[in-house]
């Protein structure tokens, strides 16, 4: 689906998927200071997942950190060739289901993982929906 442009003169919407062909999983432990100073780390998982894109556009990875909802710092945002998100510790369970289901699968004929997303309203957000085929 091609970029439209809009009647208000806005940006063109961004649309577009990834085939995600591999990931690297990494423990991350990081300082953090309450407003009185005291030590509270933050440790979250990250899945770095990388493809091709099928829609010819630039991004082919995603950093995915896995945090506490009260560490979450972003929406989904695109940056070079990448597209950023936080999300939940309590949705971690699924993702492990979809890597499961597609990219460690000992099937013969794994399904694929397709990361599809769109441009919100402000351009250097997106949504995004995993999808399984």
């Amino acid at each position: 689906m091609p970029a439209q442009p809009t009647s208000l003169g806005e940006s063109p919407a961004i649309y577009g998927q990834i085939e995600l062909l591999s990931y690297q999983s990494t423990f991350n432990i990081m300082a953090r200071r309450d407003p009185l100073g005291h030590h509270t780390p933050e440790i979250f998982h990250q899945l770095i997942l990388t493809g091709r894109n099928l829609s010819n556009q630039n991004f082919i990875k995603v950093d995915m950190r896995i945090r506490e909802t009260k560490h979450m710092v972003t929406n989904p945002a695109g940056s070079a060739d990448t597209l950023i998100m936080d999300v939940p510790k309590t949705d971690f369970t699924f993702m492990e289901f979809l890597l499961n289901k597609t990219l460690d699968s000992k099937d013969q004929q794994p399904l694929k993982l397709i990361l599809e997303y769109s441009s919100s309203p402000n351009k250097y957000e997106f949504n995004a929906t995993f999808l399984i085929k």
